[in-house]
């Protein structure tokens, strides 16, 4: 597997590590929503989980636009626990917000995801995109 260290502003380099390796996994220094998001975007439309709250992170709470209901047939599995990072086809009839209106999107071309590990096991977040499927990044994504 190859590694390298990016800087986060590095979007041309990460771009080519990509388009050759299929992943990127980047070590933040800014771990605040705000900056993953300025990230994400640096790579194009931010498509958000059909589950996801307004800032479009999954879990912790309640969905704050029920936008997603729309579409609920699309969707074959409706869970209340959290999913953690998968690529079962959540994706595949998903939202964007344009405009402050969920719109239905095609499947992403890049997924990007943050990992965050809880306190109580030393904290560390850390920021993984691919178009390959995530068992290539599973040996190196910290374990709870």
């Amino acid at each position: 597997m190859s590694t390298r260290k990016f800087d986060f502003f590095e979007t041309k380099e990460i771009s080519s590590f990509l388009k050759e390796h299929g992943y990127c996994i980047i070590k933040p220094r800014d771990h605040s929503l705000r900056a993953f998001r300025e990230a994400a975007g640096k790579f194009g439309l931010i498509q958000f989980h059909t589950k996801s709250d307004e800032h479009g992170v999954v879990g912790g709470g309640e969905p704050i636009n029920k936008d997603w209901q729309r579409f609920k047939d699309d969707y074959h599995g409706e869970l209340s626990s959290d999913f953690f990072p998968h690529t079962d086809g959540s994706f595949l009839n998903g939202i964007a917000y344009v405009e402050g209106t969920a719109k239905k999107s095609r499947p992403p071309s890049l997924s990007f995801f943050s990992a965050f590990q809880s306190l109580n096991l030393a904290a560390t977040t850390s920021w993984w995109m691919g178009r390959k499927s995530t068992t290539t990044c599973l040996p190196i994504i910290p374990r709870r």
